[in-house]
Parts: C-alpha cells; structure tokens; sequence
C-alpha cells in the first residue's frame, strides 16, 4: 500500500473517530437532567397537559406543584427559560426538592425552555455542563448548562427578522428561538410560541395569582441585580425589593415597558387583570 493509500485510510479513520466521539458528546446534552421530588410535591405534570400539541416534542417540560394543607394564593415559578442562566433553574430546582407549602399552591417548571437545555454556545467559552459539590474533592450532581435560545439544529432556519405576535415588533431572526420573546404564545404559531401558550393556558387552568419568571445578566448590561414587574405589580414589586435591600441584597426595581414586546411578565401581564407578574434578573459573569 503506498504513502498516499495509507494516508487516506489514516485520515478516514480518524475523521470517523472524532465524529463519533463528538455525536455521543453531543447526546450527552438530551440527557434530561435528574430532579428528585421533594416532600413538599404533590403532583408531576407536563407542560403538554396544557398544551396537548407538545407531547412528544422537545416542548414538553416538567411541572411540579406543591400543594398546602390550607386554601390560598397560587404561585408560579419560572426557571430556565434561558438554559445558560444557571440561577433560575438552580432556584426552580431548591424548590422543587427542599420547599413545603402550609398555604395555597406553588407550581414550579425548572426546565421551562426545554429545547434549550439540548445544546449550548461552545464557541462562547460555555461549558457543556455544571457541577454542584457534594464532597469535598470537588465531585457532586452535574447538570446541564444549554443556551439562550431553543435548539438551532433543531429549528432550523432562523428567518432574517423575527416579527413578534400579535404587536408585530421586529426582532433579529435568531430571536425566533427565545422563548422570552414568544409571549403569550398562540397554537398554531411558532415552536416556542407552542411553548409560550402552554405558559398560557397553565394560567387559565390553574389560576394564577402571582408569576415569577427567574433570569441572569451579564455584569455589562443596563438590567442586572433588579426585578422587573409588571406596572400593575409594581407596589409588590417595590416591598419586595425593600425587604431584599434590609437584608443586604442589593437589588433594583424596574418596571417592564410597554415598547419590548413578547415578555413573560408583560405579555401575561397584560391579558391576565388579576395577575402580579415579575421577571428577576442576577448577574451572571459567563
């Protein structure tokens, strides 16, 4: 065989091996990560039980609702909207497995952008995964670290603009895949409109009071460290950043302008009269 034949084969063999390598990596990422029901859950649903549409989608999202003994309020609790903030889910995630409830409801979606957890910005310097110790030589439960945006291979194409439903407000195309900019969702629109309009549709069944919808920032940005609400729940908004800031935690208060369409706390806002909608945003430094 000569130099150029076994060169060839070499590289053939290789380029199977890195691809092969690469593709389990890469499945490693529809692993759905591990969340142990705590004492406090009383039920496990889906987001498809709203939604019937998702079944079988990467839509389809857990939702655990932990129920108290005496009548009350309900509260929704949104983590993982955007996979790479690692706080709203973390935050969504002690809830699930530590909180009780002694009045009303709390419902608790950790994984809201389901899609998202399924890749990630590699060329960002994100890392595939996050590990929270355990023991002291650094070893502890891994999660999943996704992206902003539901899974690009598999939404596949991004339009130049994104025109945002029903006010029509023009995004970049990327933006098609950003769950936080599909609110308040239709059925028969986009992917992550589907999504959105579980979202929806989970407020009409459960009747919801209050929402929050749990973000990160990066140090940089105009809107880190502060909790947005909607201008109806700005009264609630302003006493709990009060008693954050007696505590030591230096948080802001914003409320969530009419002109950036498509939010959580705005959209939901806006069709729900009865409901105190807010976003929180910490500061990320990845």
């Amino acid at each position: 065989m000569t130099n150029t034949k076994k060169t060839g084969w070499a590289t053939i063999a290789a380029s199977a091996v890195i691809s092969a390598a690469l593709t389990y990596n890469y499945a490693q990422m529809w692993k759905d990560d591990v969340i142990v029901p705590g004492p406090g859950v009383t039920k496990v649903k889906w987001l498809s039980d709203y939604n019937p549409d998702l079944k079988g989608t990467l839509g389809d999202t857990r939702v655990f609702v932990l129920e108290g003994k005496e009548p009350g309020g309900t509260f929704l609790v949104l983590g993982g909207t955007h996979c790479d903030e690692t706080a709203g889910f973390a935050a969504a995630l002690i809830l699930v497995e530590h909180a009780t409830v002694q009045k009303g409801r709390v419902i608790v979606v950790p994984q809201m952008n389901n899609s998202g957890w399924t890749n990630n910005y590699p060329q960002e310097a994100h890392p595939q995964f996050v590990t929270i110790p355990q023991k002291p030589d650094g070893s502890g439960r891994v999660f999943r670290f996704g992206s902003r945006e539901g899974n690009s291979g598999e939404l596949w194409p991004d339009p130049e603009v994104f025109i945002q439903y029903p006010h029509r407000q023009k995004y970049s195309g990327e933006e098609i895949r950003n769950p936080n900019r599909a609110y308040p969702g239709r059925p028969d629109g986009t992917f992550e409109e589907a999504v959105t309009y579980g979202i929806q549709m989970m407020h009409r069944t459960e009747q919801i009071d209050m929402q929050i919808d749990m973000h990160e920032g990066q140090p940089e940005y105009p809107f880190v460290n502060a909790l947005s609400s909607h201008k109806r729940a700005a009264d609630v908004g302003s006493a709990a950043v009060l008693e954050m800031q007696m505590a030591d935690l230096n948080i802001g208060m914003e409320t969530s302008p009419d002109s950036f369409r498509g939010l959580s706390n705005l959209e939901l806002g806006d069709m729900f009269p009865h409901l105190y909608a807010f976003t929180s945003e910490t500061v990320n430094p990845i």
